[in-house]
């Protein structure tokens, strides 16, 4: 039912949608940037940024100067090179860098300023709540939201920093190599599995990936109904693992890896350790 649904909604989407999958790409950043996303995504509530970086370290003294243009330049340090990261590879268990996302980092990675790590699982934590707050649902398991794919990009004479998180990645009627998942894309949360970051904004995005305007993000430019049967069929599968693509973004800028997160129960599992030996949960870039 749900291949002949998808298959109704795109054509009855026609020539309408003239958007290219980079030019889609574009389009949600402008409108993100612009405060005018509402129509393509549920917004989240930004997300606070470390004290440092709020002018006061303490509640009555304030501190020397750091800004939101401080925390823009410890991410471009971090974000930049080898010379801005702390390899954290020995302190990772295997187990959990195999699972993750990775990226086109040397080795697993961490920022210098522990405020920094802890800002990006409040991201994941942020993500949840927003969720929450529209009506939907996601878990911190090895199945659903666990990791996000990070790139740079400019605007308005600033270089920014975006993530993609995907969450509900395994859902159970996908052929996706990993089994044992308790949802499938029938979820009720499905539709929103895609999020977005911007770093200037310290604001995550839910995209909204029942609108239709939304769905060049999660196929490439040359998959077109009323091709071939074969390609039909693939349209229609890839509209309903509903993933955004990623490289429309990292064709803005740069890619900069993947970001991480495991809490205890999860790595208990995919460590095969009792959970209460994992003394606390592991947020780490590779």
């Amino acid at each position: 039912m749900l291949r002949f649904t998808l298959l109704a909604t795109a054509i009855a989407m026609g020539s309408a949608q003239t958007l290219t999958q980079a030019e889609t790409a574009q389009a949600l950043i402008d409108k993100v940037l612009n405060g005018t996303a509402d129509d393509w995504t549920y917004p989240c509530r930004p997300i606070r940024l470390p004290r440092k970086y709020s002018g006061f370290h303490h509640r009555w003294w304030r501190h020397g100067g750091m800004s939101q243009e401080d925390f823009m330049e410890d991410l471009a340090h971090g974000f930049g090179g080898d010379e801005g990261r702390v390899n954290v590879t020995g302190d990772v268990p295997p187990a959990l860098v195999s699972w993750g996302t990775d990226g086109n980092a040397n080795f697993t990675w961490r920022f210098p300023d522990r405020a920094l790590n802890n800002y990006f699982r409040k991201a994941f934590w942020n993500i949840k709540f927003c969720m929450w707050e529209h009506g939907h649902n996601v878990e911190f398991t090895k199945y659903d939201l666990f990791h996000a794919h990070a790139f740079s990009f400019e605007h308005d004479g600033i270089k920014d920093f975006g993530m993609v998180f995907h969450a509900k990645e395994y859902p159970s009627d996908l052929f996706t190599g990993v089994t044992g998942a308790p949802f499938n894309t029938s979820h009720p949360s499905y539709p929103v599995r895609n999020i977005l970051w911007v770093a200037s904004l310290s604001q995550s995005f839910l995209i909204d990936s029942d609108n239709v305007a939304t769905h060049p993000l999660m196929k490439p430019d040359w998959l077109q109904l009323g091709q071939a049967d074969w390609m039909d069929d693939y349209y229609n599968e890839v509209l309903k693992a509903r993933t955004v693509d990623t490289l429309p973004f990292i064709a803005m800028g740069s890619r900069l890896g993947g970001l991480n997160y495991f809490t205890r129960p999860t790595i208990a599992n995919l460590t095969g350790t009792n959970p209460g030996w994992c003394d606390f949960d592991e947020v780490f870039f590779a």
